[in-house]
């Protein structure tokens, strides 16, 4: 069930991000800017305009007879008024990232389930790192040990 969700989470993250693309691009063939400099004179259509160029989103949500696209094709701008009417839609309808209590439980719990186990390959290492010591001096007391049994005995310590 929880991978369920998260797949569902990642679909509703790539569709934001390709409505966020689309947003960009019609923007961008708007030139807001220049429809603000051809209607300056018009307190009206130039505060529409400067409400688009502040939050595109809330304005195309807020706009519900779409007066963007007059305004355009009166400034003489070739749109795509079907793009605008789809594109309105797609952001009305846009689903957003569940960010509930439940899934902040699990992000919490797999945070201090990776803390643990972080702990725990530090311990392994600490561990491991004792081990290699004791191997280490275990070797040099066998050496001396057959160093010593060498003086004592004047024979080869490999016969012992």
């Amino acid at each position: 069930m929880h991978a369920e969700f998260l797949n569902e989470q990642e679909k509703i993250k790539n569709e934001n991000n390709i409505l966020a693309e689309d947003i960009s691009r019609l923007k961008q063939e708007l030139n807001l800017k220049l429809l603000s400099k051809y209607f300056h004179n018009d307190k009206k259509k130039n505060e529409l305009l400067h409400n688009y160029s502040e939050n595109f989103i809330n304005s195309i949500k807020d706009d519900n007879n779409l007066k963007i696209i007059s305004i355009a094709k009166e400034a003489k701008q070739s749109i795509d008024e079907q793009k605008i009417k789809e594109l309105r839609d797609k952001i009305m309808n846009q689903k957003m990232l569940v960010k509930d209590k439940k899934l902040g439980e699990f992000e919490n719990r797999i945070n201090i389930l990776e803390q643990e186990i972080n702990e725990e390959k530090r311990n392994i290492e600490d561990e491991n790192h004792k081990k290699q010591k004791f191997e280490k001096k275990e070797e040099e007391i066998l050496i001396h040990v057959r160093e010593d049994a060498t003086k004592i005995f004047g024979r080869s310590a490999v016969e012992f």
